[in-house]
């Protein structure tokens, strides 16, 4: 079975919570990681002056070890 780690990956957009979890994707795929899991931790919003102006997510993935 093959081994795995994890690791917390953070994804913000300005556009909505799906543009963010694309963020995670994204972010993965350039550091060339190849997840098993991802699980969300938590979403929180950034507001300006009363205006909603950025979605975040945490996510903790399983990542399998590269060996």
């Amino acid at each position: 079975m093959a081994e795995t780690r994890t690791i917390e990956l953070v994804g913000e957009s300005p556009l909505g919570w799906a543009d963010a979890i694309r963020q995670v994707i994204d972010q993965a795929k350039s550091n060339r990681l190849d997840i098993a899991t991802i699980g969300l931790e938590g979403m929180d919003v950034r507001t300006t002056e009363n205006h909603l102006d950025l979605y975040r997510i945490r996510t903790k993935a399983a990542v399998y070890d590269q060996k």
